[in-house]
């Protein structure tokens, strides 16, 4: 134990003397690179008031990479996923377990060198340890959208590559991130629906298409690098991403969150490889043998990961950036990026185009993953959009650089000049057709979703109907927009919708002559992908009956409604805009307002009457006013609570 305390200490001394400059040792640039890390882990259990005999723990979810050294009061093994697990074994242990970790590791991030690229569809057994990856799980479950998609994808690829590259690119573009999900852990079926999530949905759905056309993929669940925080070099987070097998190489790694493909950056520490998804956020503790209940009471499980050293080295391929010396403003452009591979490996990696302020990429991501064949060289075309400088009577510049470079290293970056004179335009039409001759198949994926309404009820203003649109395939879309409702047929346009691009649209609707629920019915139509939605909104009236508002006192009111009829319905009262009563209806309503609601001087009262009565709806405002005066106690009280609020706001601060 007395160990265990001095490593503690030496923990809390190393940070300082390493920590010199972390910008000099983040592994999230881009380029090969070798990163060190110290790591240190804690894990308590108690054991009080439980008997057992002859237990064996294993403990899983201990970070490594690569263990160039390893201190623990337990023995390192290796479990049947590879994963390197802690084991102890006790007997009656009779005080509660204190389990330490320290260890240095190493990362490596580079492009991944293959000797051959297997045939796709492959046609030949996996080994017998990598069959457990083709299967669906809990998570990357079957399903048959997701399959119908996945074979979209790759219908025409020949190689095994490229098909990863495919499946791996759709997915990264084609889902929002979203933090709402963070432990959601949802599975394949519904990311694919909501096409929405964080790192693990991300993977889940990658892994869950991957399986659907025969490739094996796993999950890794761990901790990555991130340059956002204030702890330095211990900016570590947990992470999920993904790995594919590729027969007679081993597995790749695809980071789908980062949009890394084929090339992770060795900020990434693996805990855990499975063929299903394990939640990291709890400890991960296997018992085997006797006990007389689950003695896991409580636990503490911390992980400490310190950067120390990061070292880039170059890449085997080279690239070059071609493209016009000027443009004209609010044009097209088209840059060709040449790639080269002298090696007799097939090399796979990431191209990144850096984002660019003046300029919107939009026919394909900013990165994509790379496969070239040894010894070949390839092509890939990138538009960009080039903007309107506002220059219409004299001549102006603008300048524009264009920097691409690969998860392995080498970039190369070309400076182009927007002119406002300068009158030669391409036309977007002619750059899609040169863009486009490599793509194998052209996949087009809309997904509509917060479809509404400005409101729910409409008395005499027009509805407004807005909804998100968004295009996750690989080719700008344009789209066919019906909307139907009530005998009224409405189409339009939504044009150049472009790739990963999410696009509000608001419109606003004629009000119809019937009162009531509308159907509203919408369709969505691009190329031959069809999306109809059903919406409602409610049409009201004013009631053919007058509606009396008589007030008795100063701040008393009666409301008397002149009707025979149940009345069913609430009654809203604001005073100077905020609400001060809210009441279910009756044929005689007695509403009090309380002084707290009023003001020295003219206060406003609305009130907001909202009810049907045999399936008709009605809704009517009537507007009131109060001229209040306050005494001399109310100010006095009034002024002593604004300077209580003033000084809760300063300590608050």
């Amino acid at each position: 134990m007395r160990k265990f305390y001095l490593i503690l200490a030496l923990l809390l001394i190393i940070p300082a003397s390493f920590c010199f400059d972390c910008e000099s040792v983040n592994p999230k640039k881009m380029g090969s690179s070798l990163t060190r890390y110290s790591v240190s882990g804690l894990i308590e259990l108690n054991f009080d008031d439980f008997s057992f005999e002859n237990v064996e723990f294993n403990f899983r979810g201990v970070p490594h990479v690569n263990v160039l050294h390893h201190e623990s009061n337990m023995a390192l093994d290796i479990d049947e996923y590879g994963n390197q697990i802690l084991v102890f074994e006790a007997s009656n242990p009779s005080e509660n377990l204190l389990w330490y970790y320290e260890a240095s590791l190493s990362s490596v991030a580079k492009n991944e060198k293959i000797e051959n690229n297997p045939p796709f569809p492959y046609a030949e057994e996996f080994p017998d340890e990598i069959k457990d990856y083709l299967e669906f799980t809990r998570t990357a479950n079957e399903d048959d959208d997701i399959k119908l998609m996945a074979s979209e994808l790759v219908t025409g690829v020949s190689d095994y590559l490229t098909a990863i590259g495919k499946i791996s690119q759709f997915v990264a573009y084609g889902l929002s991130y979203d933090l709402s999900y963070a432990g959601a852990l949802s599975d394949a079926s519904t990311v694919f629906m909501e096409k929405r999530g964080v790192c693990v949905e991300f993977s889940t759905l990658a892994i869950s298409m991957l399986r659907s056309v025969g490739i094996p993929a796993r999950y890794v669940s761990g901790y990555s690098f991130t340059d956002a925080g204030s702890k330095e070099c211990f900016n570590f987070e947990s992470h999920s991403w993904a790995e594919a097998y590729v027969p007679g190489h081993g597995w790749v790694s695809i980071d789908l969150t980062y949009k890394e493909f084929f090339w992770i950056n060795s900020g990434h520490v693996p805990l855990y490889k499975s063929p299903d998804l394990i939640d990291i956020s709890s400890l991960l503790v296997e018992r085997r043998g006797a006990s007389s209940a689950d003695f896991v009471k409580s636990n503490v499980h911390s992980f400490e990961i310190e950067l120390l050293q990061s070292d880039e080295s170059g890449s085997d391929l080279s690239l070059s950036v071609s493209a016009p010396q000027i443009v004209a403003q609010d044009s097209y452009i088209l840059i060709n990026v040449s790639i080269n591979n002298p090696t007799n490996y097939w090399i796979a990696d990431t191209l990144v185009s850096a984002p660019i302020w003046t300029v919107d990429l939009i026919n394909t991501n900013h990165a994509i993953p790379i496969i070239i064949p040894p010894m070949q060289s390839l092509t890939e075309y990138f538009i960009f959009k080039v903007p309107d400088l506002g220059c219409e009577n004299f001549s102006c510049y603008s300048d524009a650089n264009f920097i691409f470079y690969f998860g392995g290293g080498e970039q190369d970056f070309k400076t182009v000049r927007i002119g406002s004179d300068f009158q030669q335009k391409d036309s977007l039409a002619d750059l899609l057709l040169i863009a486009g001759e490599d793509e194998s198949i052209i996949v087009h994926d809309l997904s509509v979703r917060n479809i509404k309404f400005n409101r729910e009820k409409f008395l005499a203003q027009n509805p407004v109907l807005s909804f998100l649109i968004k295009n996750a395939g690989n080719s700008i879309a344009d789209v066919d927009l019906t909307i139907e409702y009530a005998g009224i047929n409405i189409t339009d346009r939504i044009e150049n919708l472009l790739i990963n691009e999410e696009r509000l649209i608001e419109k606003t609707l004629a009000l119809p002559s019937v009162n009531g629920v509308v159907p509203v019915n919408l369709t969505f139509e691009s190329q031959n992908q069809l999306i109809v939605h059903n919406s409602s909104f409610i049409v009201v009236k004013e009631p053919d009956y007058d509606i009396s508002l008589i007030k008795s006192g100063e701040l008393s009111y009666s409301l008397i409604i002149g009707t025979d009829s149940p009345v069913i319905g609430t009654l809203r009262v604001s005073v100077n805009g905020r609400q001060a009563v809210f009441l279910e209806l009756s044929k005689e309503n007695s509403i009090l307002i309380e002084k707290e609601y009023l003001k020295d001087g003219r206060n406003i009262i609305e009130f907001i009457i909202d009810y049907s009565e045999d399936n008709e709806y009605y809704f009517k405002v009537i507007n009131d006013y109060i001229d209040y005066s306050m005494s001399i106690f109310e100010k006095i009280r009034l002024l002593i609570d604004s300077i209580i609020g003033f000084f809760r706001i300063i300590f608050s601060l």
